[in-house]
């Protein structure tokens, strides 16, 4: 029970006793006076143990104050000798003893009133900041920390897909350093560090497995390790779509494309011309259909159509019709090869206008794919290219930035368009993982859109133990109680966006962490350890102190400051009080009834 409740039932307690005893008492003489009495030293009593203050106003002497923040240089202090020192950090608080460990709300409440605070080191946070109150802030920064200093991945990806990471290394000594990329405890991507300054990296790999995995990033220096920051991601399996291939011809292209997809759990139908009156139908995973004619029965079994350009030219009227329907309505998704340039567009095609540009020179071209590292392709002398269009995004582009494979939206479907014909020759060379990655992405762009009943994101960035880590579920029904490793919370609907609704979680251990409202599947989130990505954490907070420091007006310094107070009230007047009671109840039981 608090303190001041304690004393309040007691002093209570102590007066109905006595007024009891007074009324009891024989002697009925000075009755109102002895209980006034008793009342009076009861409350002085009670007035001694309790923190009587009252609230004035006042001019208080104004001092200028330094608040330590990590990473401050301890020289910097020279230049403050005469001001109080503070700091929110226990760690600081340990080495410098003169430094007084506050709470970042104290500072505005401060006694002597601090006029001006100068912030030493990386700052403090958003919410640390928002604290002050309206106290003017000079911040002095240090220089940002070695380490990586920003990052960047996918935390979720499809069966397939390249897993690329980016970002930064602030490198402020000669010494050689390595970047390692490690997944499963193997090392799959690397690079060595060595002049000074901020040096971009990028690393990827393509993942084997499924499911909820934690790459690592290392930083070593000799047989010294610096940095072991964890990278979680999702990966998450193919699901088993039904893939529609209508080809030119039965060429190689179109062979390893169907033995790639048989192996990779697709359901396949292939639909190749032998000559003009007849053509070939495989199938494979899937029940034989009547492919030979294009029909919105037939498309509707699909999720994705794979065709040559020169075939959807040749389609009929009727075909053609249906199948703008079936992308534009239905969300068909449409994979255009572009092997060949037409004189006027499809109704399909109209979006992309190819272009072939005739060349000697046969070296190979460096292609990067969307979101991927470089990797080369054996061009012939005239390769097509795709005029770029506002609203298009690019898949696949050479190092001038010609684009080779686009996506562009058409009602509730996607058009894909490619422009490369020997993707093949990537699987005869080895390059397995090109080509994984390459009809991986187009089939994932193409694909149909499945609606989620919900999403879950986190909105702390780095969420970490024994923090406050806000998660957010974006759902059309309430959600209820929302369960975080089987903790149940009340979850705050958004205000302005009705469908989003918020709740707070303290985390008591890193790693993946199941979240989920009652009824609903799991989600998955990725809690780190409090030390973890301590460069970006730093860098971060200077940012956002400089941001905050910019919109505080500076007063200028005066000796005092006019502000409201606590006036603590001096326990001598209670005392005396007490001897005032006390003395007359003595006295007055030592005279004798009338």
């Amino acid at each position: 029970m608090h303190w001041n409740y304690l004393v309040l039932i007691i002093c209570l307690f102590l007066a109905v006793i006595t007024v009891i005893k007074e009324y009891r008492r024989g002697n009925k003489q000075r009755l109102g006076l002895r209980v006034a009495a008793s009342l009076i030293g009861i409350a002085a009593l009670g007035a001694i143990a309790l923190p009587i203050t009252y609230r004035t106003e006042a001019n208080q002497p104004a001092n200028e104050a330094v608040l330590l923040t990590p990473g401050f240089n301890d020289d910097s202090l020279n230049k403050f000798k005469n001001d109080a020192l503070y700091t929110i950090d226990a760690a600081i608080n340990t080495h410098y003893p003169k430094a007084k460990l506050i709470t970042p709300d104290q500072v505005k409440t401060s006694v002597p009133a601090i006029v001006r605070l100068h912030i030493l080191g990386y700052g403090l946070t958003k919410e640390e900041l928002n604290l002050l109150g309206d106290v003017p802030v000079i911040f002095h920064p240090a220089l940002y920390p070695d380490g990586i200093v920003s990052v960047s991945w996918s935390e979720k990806l499809k069966q397939g897909q390249p897993f690329v990471v980016q970002g930064k290394f602030n490198h402020t000594n000669t010494r050689q350093l390595r970047l390692i990329l490690k997944e499963l405890n193997t090392s799959v991507d690397s690079m060595t560090i060595e002049r000074r300054g901020n040096i971009n990296f990028e690393f990827s790999s393509l993942p084997k497995s499924t499911g909820r995995l934690a790459d690592h990033l290392l930083v070593i220096a000799g047989h010294d390790t610096l940095e072991n920051e964890g990278l979680p991601l999702m990966v998450e399996s193919f699901q088993p779509l039904k893939i529609l291939v209508l080809a030119a011809s039965p060429d190689f292209e179109n062979k390893f494309l169907r033995n790639w997809l048989a192996a990779n759990g697709f359901a396949i139908a292939v639909r190749s011309s032998i000559s003009k009156d007849k053509i070939s139908m495989q199938f494979v995973n899937m029940e034989q259909l009547p492919i030979a004619h294009l029909s919105a029965p037939v498309l509707d079994k699909f999720d994705v159509l794979i065709a040559d350009l020169s075939v959807l030219k040749s389609l009929s009227g009727t075909e053609a019709a249906v199948l703008k329907q079936q992308v534009n309505q239905n969300g068909l998704g449409l994979i255009i090869r572009a092997d060949t340039i037409l004189k006027t567009a499809t109704l399909l095609q109209s979006d992309f206008t190819i272009y072939k540009e005739t060349s000697n020179d046969q070296k190979a071209l460096s292609l990067r794919l969307l979101g991927g590292k470089a990797f080369s392709k054996n061009s012939g002398a005239g390769q097509l290219f795709i005029n770029y269009k506002e609203g298009m995004q690019s898949l696949l582009s050479d190092a001038q930035n010609r684009v080779l494979a686009g996506v562009n939206l058409l009602g509730s479907g996607k058009i894909v368009c490619i422009t490369l014909d020997n993707t093949y020759t990537w699987m005869l060379s080895g390059n397995k993982n090109d080509y994984s990655a390459f009809w991986s992405l187009l089939i994932g762009k193409a694909a149909k859109v499945i609606p989620q009943p919900e999403n879950w994101t986190i909105a702390t960035p780095f969420p970490a133990i024994n923090m406050p880590v806000t998660v957010q579920v974006e759902t059309a029904a309430p959600p209820g109680q929302i369960l975080m490793d089987n903790e149940s919370a009340s979850p705050k609907q958004n205000g302005e966006l009705p469908f989003q609704w918020q709740s707070s979680w303290w985390p008591a251990q890193a790693g993946w962490h199941a979240l989920q409202h009652r009824g609903g599947p799991a989600a998955w989130i990725y809690i780190y350890n409090a030390t973890d990505w301590a460069a970006i954490k730093a860098v971060n907070k200077i940012l956002d102190t400089k941001q905050y420091v910019s919109g505080i007006p500076l007063a200028g310094v005066t000796k005092q400051i006019h502000r409201k107070v606590k006036i603590p009230v001096p326990k001598v007047y209670f005392y005396m009080l007490l001897l005032i009671c006390c003395t007359f109840l003595w006295a007055e039981g030592k005279i004798p009834p009338k």
